[in-house]
Protein backbone atom coordinates (compact mmCIF):
# COMPACT_ATOMS: atom_id res chain seq x y z
CA UNK A 1 0.00 0.00 0.00
CA UNK A 2 1.10 3.48 -1.12
CA UNK A 3 -1.67 5.62 1.32
CA UNK A 4 0.21 9.35 1.88
CA UNK A 5 -0.38 11.70 4.02
CA UNK A 6 -0.48 15.36 4.03
CA UNK A 7 -1.98 18.65 2.52
CA UNK A 8 -5.11 17.74 0.26
CA UNK A 9 -5.28 19.52 -2.51
CA UNK A 10 -9.21 20.17 -3.62
CA UNK A 11 -9.49 18.40 -7.01
CA UNK A 12 -11.77 15.86 -8.28
CA UNK A 13 -11.17 12.00 -7.39
CA UNK A 14 -9.95 11.34 -10.94
CA UNK A 15 -10.19 10.92 -15.07
CA UNK A 16 -13.67 9.76 -14.67
CA UNK A 17 -15.64 12.43 -16.78
CA UNK A 18 -19.24 13.39 -17.98
CA UNK A 19 -19.37 16.23 -20.36
CA UNK A 20 -19.96 18.93 -17.25
CA UNK A 21 -16.92 17.10 -15.47
CA UNK A 22 -15.72 14.25 -13.29
CA UNK A 23 -18.45 12.19 -12.16
CA UNK A 24 -17.57 11.72 -8.34
CA UNK A 25 -14.98 12.67 -5.59
CA UNK A 26 -13.95 10.73 -3.08
CA UNK A 27 -14.20 11.68 0.50
CA UNK A 28 -13.03 10.28 3.89
CA UNK A 29 -13.61 12.01 7.25
CA UNK A 30 -11.99 14.71 8.31
CA UNK A 31 -9.85 12.99 10.99
CA UNK A 32 -8.27 10.52 8.32
CA UNK A 33 -3.95 11.02 8.16
CA UNK A 34 -4.97 9.85 4.37
CA UNK A 35 -4.39 12.26 2.02
CA UNK A 36 -4.61 9.95 -1.57
CA UNK A 37 -4.88 6.51 -2.65
CA UNK A 38 -4.55 5.14 -6.02
CA UNK A 39 -7.19 3.07 -7.77
CA UNK A 40 -6.16 -0.20 -6.91
CA UNK A 41 -6.10 0.51 -3.26
CA UNK A 42 -9.59 2.29 -3.01
CA UNK A 43 -10.64 -0.55 -5.19
CA UNK A 44 -9.60 -3.35 -2.47
CA UNK A 45 -10.76 -1.06 0.38
CA UNK A 46 -14.50 -1.30 -1.25
CA UNK A 47 -13.98 -4.70 -2.36
CA UNK A 48 -13.00 -5.89 1.12
CA UNK A 49 -9.39 -6.72 0.87
CA UNK A 50 -7.93 -3.72 2.89
CA UNK A 51 -9.71 -3.66 6.02
CA UNK A 52 -7.53 -1.06 7.65
CA UNK A 53 -5.99 2.76 7.36
CA UNK A 54 -1.91 3.14 8.02
CA UNK A 55 -2.66 4.46 11.46
CA UNK A 56 -4.68 1.31 12.17
CA UNK A 57 -8.19 2.21 11.50
CA UNK A 58 -11.02 0.06 10.52
CA UNK A 59 -11.22 0.88 6.63
CA UNK A 60 -15.26 1.71 6.64
CA UNK A 61 -16.41 1.33 2.74
CA UNK A 62 -20.12 3.32 2.11
CA UNK A 63 -21.15 2.35 -1.33
CA UNK A 64 -24.52 3.99 -2.92
CA UNK A 65 -27.11 2.19 -4.34
CA UNK A 66 -27.07 0.10 -7.43
CA UNK A 67 -29.44 2.29 -9.24
CA UNK A 68 -27.41 5.76 -8.27
CA UNK A 69 -25.78 6.68 -11.56
CA UNK A 70 -22.65 7.75 -9.33
CA UNK A 71 -22.26 4.11 -8.43
CA UNK A 72 -21.82 3.21 -11.88
CA UNK A 73 -19.19 5.99 -12.50
CA UNK A 74 -17.56 4.73 -9.52
CA UNK A 75 -17.33 1.16 -10.47
CA UNK A 76 -16.51 1.65 -14.26
CA UNK A 77 -13.54 4.10 -12.80
CA UNK A 78 -12.22 2.60 -9.86
CA UNK A 79 -13.04 -1.17 -10.30
CA UNK A 80 -12.61 -1.27 -14.20
CA UNK A 81 -15.78 -3.26 -13.85
CA UNK A 82 -19.21 -3.66 -14.69
CA UNK A 83 -21.98 -3.82 -11.45
CA UNK A 84 -22.72 -7.26 -12.58
CA UNK A 85 -19.25 -8.44 -11.84
CA UNK A 86 -19.15 -6.49 -9.00
CA UNK A 87 -22.64 -7.66 -7.52
CA UNK A 88 -21.41 -11.20 -8.34
CA UNK A 89 -17.91 -10.97 -6.43
CA UNK A 90 -20.04 -10.19 -3.58
CA UNK A 91 -22.47 -12.92 -3.71
CA UNK A 92 -19.84 -15.40 -4.26
CA UNK A 93 -18.10 -13.68 -0.96
CA UNK A 94 -21.51 -14.16 1.12
CA UNK A 95 -22.06 -17.61 -0.13
CA UNK A 96 -18.88 -18.60 1.10
CA UNK A 97 -19.00 -17.31 4.31
CA UNK A 98 -15.94 -15.37 3.75
CA UNK A 99 -17.23 -11.34 3.74
CA UNK A 100 -20.30 -8.98 3.23
CA UNK A 101 -20.26 -5.66 1.07
CA UNK A 102 -20.39 -2.42 2.02
CA UNK A 103 -22.87 -0.88 3.59
CA UNK A 104 -25.10 1.32 1.21
CA UNK A 105 -26.70 4.87 1.47
CA UNK A 106 -29.62 6.03 -0.36
CA UNK A 107 -27.67 9.61 -1.36
CA UNK A 108 -25.04 11.88 -1.10
CA UNK A 109 -26.07 13.52 1.91
CA UNK A 110 -26.26 10.44 3.68
CA UNK A 111 -23.02 9.37 2.46
CA UNK A 112 -21.50 12.69 3.45
CA UNK A 113 -23.30 12.18 6.85
CA UNK A 114 -22.04 8.61 7.77
CA UNK A 115 -18.63 9.61 6.50
CA UNK A 116 -19.06 12.85 9.05
CA UNK A 117 -19.64 10.63 11.96
CA UNK A 118 -16.91 7.45 11.52
CA UNK A 119 -13.16 8.62 11.57
CA UNK A 120 -12.75 5.12 9.25
CA UNK A 121 -14.95 5.79 6.79
CA UNK A 122 -14.49 6.17 3.03
CA UNK A 123 -17.18 6.97 0.41
CA UNK A 124 -17.96 8.90 -2.95
CA UNK A 125 -20.47 11.21 -3.72
CA UNK A 126 -21.42 13.00 -7.25
CA UNK A 127 -19.10 15.57 -8.55
CA UNK A 128 -21.21 18.85 -7.43
CA UNK A 129 -22.23 17.52 -3.84
CA UNK A 130 -21.05 20.38 -1.09
CA UNK A 131 -18.87 18.74 1.22
CA UNK A 132 -19.71 19.87 4.58
CA UNK A 133 -17.61 20.20 8.46
CA UNK A 134 -16.00 17.00 9.06
CA UNK A 135 -15.31 15.72 5.71
CA UNK A 136 -12.89 15.90 3.00
CA UNK A 137 -11.79 14.93 -0.50
CA UNK A 138 -9.22 11.75 -0.85
CA UNK A 139 -7.32 12.39 -3.81
CA UNK A 140 -7.06 9.84 -5.66
CA UNK A 141 -4.15 8.39 -8.36
CA UNK A 142 -3.58 6.06 -10.87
Amino acid sequence: MIFTSGPVIETPSGPSTTEAGPAFKVIVNQSSGVARATRRELSDMFLKRVDRWPAGDPVMPIDQSERAPVRLAFTKDVHKRSLGEIKTYWQQKVFAGSGTPPMVRASDLEVVDYVKDHRGAVGYVSAETRLEPGVRLLQVTE
